[in-house]
């Protein structure tokens, strides 16, 4: 499946290999994920928008992920379909910067401390080669 172009009310955030920082399942905050380049380690471009909406992952080449999950909570990664279409998030776009990549995350805004993103929707594409698109709400 190819990329496809954002519709109205969308915005391309980027195309590559979804996956987030340690730092996101050892804190259980799951708020941020970045791209990497197919093929490699480098993050890939990524656009990254502001106000309020809704982060999610269109399954463009579904693979296997290689990592164990997150054991404590039971959640462990499963192979996406392609063209699975997977919610991340809702609330405030936000980027940082970890370890010198440049993330996007989702801020809900309602004061919890952890699962700003869809944990269960995270492993279900991490390591898969996604298109991430910002959708205005």
């Amino acid at each position: 499946m190819n990329a496809t172009k954002a519709k109205p009310g969308q915005i391309l955030v980027g195309v590559g290999v979804l996956t987030w920082m340690r730092f996101e399942r050892v804190t259980d905050r799951y708020g941020s994920v970045y791209l990497m380049e197919d093929g490699t380690e480098a993050p890939a471009e990524m656009f990254f928008p502001k106000g309020k909406g809704r982060l999610v992952a269109i399954v463009l080449d579904a693979r296997q992920s290689g990592d164990i999950g997150d054991i404590f909570r039971g959640l462990f990664p499963k192979l996406p379909n392609v063209g699975d279409r997977l919610i991340l998030g809702e609330g405030e776009a936000f980027s940082e910067k970890t370890e010198g990549i440049k993330c996007i995350g989702v801020d809900p805004g309602d004061g919890r401390h952890s699962d700003w993103l869809d944990p269960r929707a995270l492993y279900n594409c991490h390591e898969s080669l996604v298109q991430l698109i910002w959708e205005t709400i």
